[in-house]
């Protein structure tokens, strides 16, 4: 399946920058339900390895992990519903850890990613479609000039 397919919208910068007032709380509060899950898997480790070595604990420990594992349920339910959130407005979410997001947009014919980070004020960055993060270039006078950038359904 190729990347234009799974496009549902191109993004013009204008409308990405419009969009952000929705993106950066959801994607913060991706991040941070992706630390809190981090740490409860860290959490179940750390139980499990108590467990192996002191089994005459191990229902209390059993009860613990289970606790832990409902609130990761409650977590990943909650990851996927932000997620779907995004999907919805048209972006990709690239990584879960810090937060960049990706909203395709088309320029001179190809397809194009507006670039933006958790923590950054605007949208200013842009990099190709098979290119990620490390390959974003800042967004230009001369690149906001061009009148080939196009918006719309794909």
């Amino acid at each position: 399946m190729s990347v234009s397919t799974l496009i549902r919208q191109y993004f013009s910068l204008e409308q990405a920058t419009r969009s952000m007032v929705l993106v950066e709380p959801i994607t913060r509060e991706i991040v941070d339900a992706y630390a809190a899950l981090m740490n409860l898997q860290q959490e179940v480790e750390v139980l499990e390895q108590a467990m192996e070595s002191d089994p005459d604990q191990a229902p209390a420990i059993e009860s613990a992990i289970e606790e832990l594992s409902s609130r990761l349920r409650l977590l990943t339910d909650r990851c996927a519903y932000l997620l779907h959130e995004l999907q919805s407005i048209g972006c990709v979410l690239k990584d879960m850890k810090i937060g960049i997001v990706d909203f395709p947009a088309m320029r001179e014919g190809r397809i194009i990613c507006f670039c933006w980070q958790l923590g950054e004020t605007s949208l200013s960055h842009w990099h190709e479609a098979n290119e990620d993060f490390e390959g974003r270039h800042k967004i230009s006078s001369s690149f906001l000039e061009d009148s080939r950038i196009m918006s719309g359904n794909g």
